[in-house]
């Protein structure tokens, strides 16, 4: 629009001009040089004219400038991982029940002196040979006790019940008993329901150290 503007004004111009200087050099005596000065407008419009057309016509052409970015502008700096502090936990090793270390005539003592700190009383050791199957004799609330004891790494069966049953009678005993660190069998159970002997394992074993310590059943 700005284009066709001006140039409608340097055509209407010129012919105002030319018009104007016909009758200056008709009428005016220096028409000479009000020539001269109107064809130097003249021209200063056209060049003008001619400037505003070519910065029109660049405008339109002119692309915006987009900066360009990259994803590394963007891109958090990388994080070292964290080094590992934590310190790796090792599980001390279960301590061992002294009574698990014992040899046969040991743990025999052993057991008598948790029964004695348990309430038995005129408790003793057989001999180690020719027991007849009884290692300790106790007695507690007038019932006499004649017990086989049997330190193990494994868990007890028949033969230790029948040797029980068998002494507390050879000791003329009450309650025979079988008084172990470890567990009894199936088969040993239900010999044992069957002929009356009690199996006192490692869990009753373990309750007697306790009273014996200053626990409590």
């Amino acid at each position: 629009m700005v284009y066709i503007t001006i140039t409608g004004f340097q055509k209407d111009s010129s012919h105002i001009i030319a018009g104007l200087v016909a009758t200056l050099v008709m009428f005016v005596p220096g028409a000479v040089i009000i020539a001269l000065v109107c064809a130097i407008i003249s021209s200063i419009v056209r060049t003008f004219s001619g400037i505003i057309k070519a910065n029109s016509t660049d405008s339109n052409d002119v692309e915006p400038i987009i900066p360009s970015y990259s994803k590394s502008d963007y891109a958090p700096e990388s994080a070292s991982e964290p080094e590992d502090t934590v310190e790796s936990y090792v599980s001390p090793e279960p301590q061992i029940p002294v009574y698990d270390t014992m040899e046969g005539h040991d743990f025999e003592y052993y057991c008598a002196e948790l029964l004695k700190n348990n309430g038995f009383y005129n408790v003793s050791v057989t001999q180690g040979s020719g027991d007849q199957g009884i290692d300790v004799l106790a007695e507690k609330g007038g019932v006499k006790y004649g017990i086989q004891c049997k330190c193990y790494s494994s868990d007890i069966g028949n033969k230790a019940v029948q040797e029980a049953f068998s002494g507390c009678r050879y000791y003329n005993c009450h309650v025979p008993v079988v008084m172990t660190n470890r567990y009894f069998t199936r088969q040993a159970k239900d010999l044992a329901q069957k002929t009356n002997v009690l199996l006192w394992d490692r869990d009753i074993l373990n309750k007697y150290i306790q009273v014996s310590q200053g626990g409590n059943l």
